[in-house]
């Protein structure tokens, strides 16, 4: 069946339109982007996004979310043919893998990730969260630098441990959240373990100040591997260049906050009044010192 134009770009303002209705902490597909780059992030996000719902939202049982998340990857084997399929949102993400020649399997990562999410609630160490992270947040990385034409092994290694760091990071904003609303904890058993507390501590509010500890430990943890990616931002120019370096410096304002906040259940939120710090940073990027112990770029990444 052939798909004409109207209907790809019905799809597109589908997909941006689901994009636009969900608060992000950081920014997605801003105006610096050209128009076409951000049809295609939109569509991308649209697939994460439905795929996060399916996992996450409603009543299904297991067995019925794990059934529709297999049915999304029937789709992506029809695109991984050449088709553009017939579909209110994977009508445009099918035009955007084959206009952009993204890896399919990319997709695939993530859906992996959402099905990890069903069947699987505590994690035993950190090797199996970074394990987690290569599916749920590296992907999406590494199709921003294929939609860009920067895809190159370095960049592509520095934004692993970036978005690694950011999927970390939303972890640790949203510990007590995570426990109580999906009964699921990222941060790892052995950690718990060490300092003397489980989840349900944290659920209740017992053992407040062994919680803070392991917090605190957690996000250095974070910022050991936001610090390993950070020179990605030194390596883009353009317009994607910027918007990247508005990112890295907007999740560092996050990593700051929750550095300094006085309780672990306190969740850190980017205000209007810090966007123009946000802004001078991301314009004067360059002039600005790598974090601590990023100034070697032949880093090897911390990631498995």
């Amino acid at each position: 069946m052939t798909i004409n134009q109207k209907k790809i770009e019905m799809s597109y303002t589908r997909c941006q339109n689901m994009a636009l209705s969900h608060y992000e902490n950081f920014p997605v597909a801003s105006k610096l982007l050209p128009k076409n780059i951000r049809k295609s992030i939109a569509a991308v996000y649209a697939f994460a996004r439905i795929a996060d719902d399916i996992s996450d939202e409603g009543h299904d049982d297991n067995n019925t979310r794990i059934k529709k998340l297999s049915e999304l990857s029937l789709y992506l084997e029809e695109i991984s043919t050449g088709k553009i399929i017939d579909h209110p949102y994977f009508c445009a993400l099918s035009h955007t893998i084959h206009t952009h020649n993204i890896p399919v399997n990319l997709l695939f990562d993530l859906l992996h990730a959402f099905k990890q999410d069903v069947h699987k609630s505590y994690y035993e160490n950190l090797s199996e969260v970074l394990n987690y992270c290569k599916y749920s947040a590296n992907p999406i990385g590494r199709i921003l630098l294929h939609l860009c034409n920067h895809d190159n092994e370095e960049n592509l290694k520095l934004s692993d441990n970036l978005c690694t760091a950011f999927q970390l990071i939303n972890f640790a904003q949203d510990i007590h959240l995570d426990i109580i609303h999906r009964h699921r904890c990222y941060i790892p058993l052995d950690m718990q373990k060490k300092h003397g507390i489980c989840t349900d501590d944290i659920r209740t509010y017992r053992n407040t100040d062994s919680f803070i500890a392991l917090s605190q430990e957690f996000i250095m943890i974070c910022r050991e591997i936001f610090n390993r990616g950070y020179p990605l931002g030194y390596k883009l120019s353009g317009k994607f260049g910027l918007e990247m370096k508005m990112t890295v410096c907007a999740v560092n304002e996050v990593l700051r906050a929750l550095e300094n906040r006085q309780s672990p259940y306190d969740k850190p939120i980017l205000r209007k009044s810090v966007w123009p710090k946000i802004i001078f940073k991301s314009i004067f990027f360059n002039f600005f010192k790598a974090p601590q112990g990023t100034e070697n770029d032949k880093l090897q990444p911390i990631l498995p």
